[in-house]
This record gives C-alpha cells, sequence and structure tokens, in this order.
C-alpha cells in the first residue's frame, strides 16, 4: 500500500498564476506622468501585461540617511515619464532639500550612528636606515623592507623592487 501525500493536492486544479490578490500596498493605475508622453523606440513594454514591474530607486548619496525617490512603473514607457517629470519639475532637488531639512532637526543618536566611513591611505614608504644609499632598478626606486624570516626565524634587510620583480638587494 503505497501513501502518496500529493494525491490529495487542494491546489492541483489552480495556477497560481492566473488569478493575483489585490495588493493594498501597491496601487496598480499607471504611473503618473507630467510631460506630454512620445514613443521612444528603444523602449519596450513588455511589463504592460501586468506580470511585471519597473522599479527604480534613486539616492541622493550613498549611506541609508540620505533621500530616496523610488519610482514603481508598469512598464519602460511609464518609467521613462515619470523620471522626465522628476527632473523637469525639480522634485529630486525638493526632495533634497526636504532631507536635509529633516536632518538639521533630527538629534544624533548617541551610538545609533554609523562612523564615519575612514578613507584607506597608502602607506608611507620606508625610510632607509642610517648608511644605506638608495639603490634603483628598471623599475624605480628600491623600497627597504625588513624582517624576521618565517621559515627560518633568523632577520633580515633588503632593498626589494617597487613591483616585485627583480631580485632584492639583500643588506647585512
Amino acid at each position: 500500500m503505497s501513501n502518496d501525500p500529493f494525491a490529495s493536492d487542494p491546489w492541483a486544479d489552480k495556477d497560481p498564476w492566473a488569478e493575483q490578490a489585490e495588493d493594498p500596498y501597491h496601487n496598480s493605475a499607471p504611473a503618473q506622468t507630467f510631460t506630454e508622453q512620445k514613443e521612444n523606440p528603444r523602449l519596450t513594454d513588455s511589463a504592460s501585461n501586468g506580470n511585471g514591474k519597473i522599479v527604480i530607486t534613486l539616492k541622493a548619496g550613498a549611506d541609508f540617511a540620505a533621500p530616496w525617490i523610488v519610482i514603481h512603473a508598469d512598464n519602460a514607457s511609464d518609467a521613462d515619464a515619470t523620471l522626465t517629470g522628476i527632473f523637469n519639475g525639480g522634485l529630486h532637488e525638493k526632495v533634497t532639500r526636504a532631507g536635509a531639512m529633516l536632518a538639521a532637526t533630527r538629534p544624533a543618536a548617541a551610538g545609533n550612528s554609523a562612523p564615519p566611513a575612514r578613507q584607506a591611505a597608502a602607506p608611507a614608504p620606508a625610510s632607509l636606515p642610517p648608511g644605506v644609499a638608495a639603490e634603483y632598478c628598471e623599475h624605480g626606486e628600491r623600497i627597504f623592507k625588513s624582517g624576521v624570516s618565517k621559515s627560518s626565524g633568523k632577520p633580515y634587510k633588503m632593498l626589494a623592487c617597487p613591483q616585485n620583480t627583480c631580485a632584492p638587494a639583500w643588506l647585512k
């Protein structure tokens, strides 16, 4: 006797894509256009059948504190018209100014704000020790390096090629 758990599937005769539930958070009306819409042959209305959406996020800065404009469009033509309206109408400038005004009124949260991003600086070139003259290879001035060998445990000093292609000049 076999027990097939899928034999009595209540959804077997229903297509999950045929009927979409009403989404209370997104309006299915076409995007509002602000200028007269012209046909653009580079844009296609592949999403106009209602199966897809185009979402564009415009960010005024690199972090999450900067204001965003999020556009939901049914197709490429609607997205193009909405973008044109945003920039022609100056909405992007208004959103940026409003974000700056709101940020100025918000008290700095102690311990909740991210530290400022650190700029990675190039390491300063090692200075030559006293009594060692600068040497050059075909790639430029050699760089002084010193340390302890991992394999032998002995200290070493050398002048290395800046591109690590030439043989080092070992120092005593």
